[in-house]
């Protein structure tokens, strides 16, 4: 499975052709949740249970909760939506940033300042250019975050700016008993 493009030959055998033909940018799975609301009433719920608990109340006193907090959750579940971003090039980056100034020009002013509004706009064109998967427009984006706010889109964004800055990191095997400060082969 694993290629070599000739380096084991040495430098001189290395195929850089057939090594850029199969390379991508690095690209991270990050879930978004259109249901974060429900979080508030589970952790009250958490709190109820552990108050009821330390009070040493009976376990079968607990049935409605623990059906509310199970309907809850499933619920909660149900939102999910992974969402597969990508590193961005600078050349995306600077059509990203030139979409979003000629989308909205009021928010940058004659000398140039930008609005605080102007850096949360700004990112989500730099978020939607990021996108993989599942496939969303702009407007998408936009949308998504009037509904559930940067919050919940702030994993994503941190993702991006990750995979766009850092470079990639390569995982550790899960399939291995973990030992201190190893790194995959």
């Amino acid at each position: 499975m694993s290629e070599t493009f000739g380096i084991e030959a040495g430098p001189a055998s290395f195929d850089v052709d057939a090594w850029i033909a199969q390379a991508a940018r690095p690209q991270r799975t990050v879930t978004v949740y259109g249901r974060a609301d429900l979080v508030a009433r589970l952790d009250e719920i958490d709190a109820e249970v552990a108050r009821h608990r330390a009070a040493g109340g009976a376990e079968e006193a607990l049935a409605d909760l623990r059906a509310e907090w199970d309907d809850l959750a499933e619920a909660f579940s149900a939102s999910a939506l992974p969402v597969t971003v990508r590193g961005l090039t600078g050349a995306e980056e600077f059509t990203a940033i030139a979409a979003a100034r000629a989308a909205r020009p009021d928010l940058v002013d004659a000398g140039g300042a930008l609005s605080p509004a102007w850096h949360e706009f700004v990112g989500l064109h730099l978020l939607a250019a990021a996108i993989v998967s599942p496939a969303m427009t702009l407007d998408q984006v936009v949308a998504i975050h009037a509904k559930v706010g940067s919050t919940a889109l702030a994993p994503l964004a941190a993702a991006v700016q990750a995979l766009t800055s850092a470079g990639t990191v390569v995982p550790a095997t899960p399939f291995s008993e973990p030992s201190s400060g190893s790194t995959p082969a």
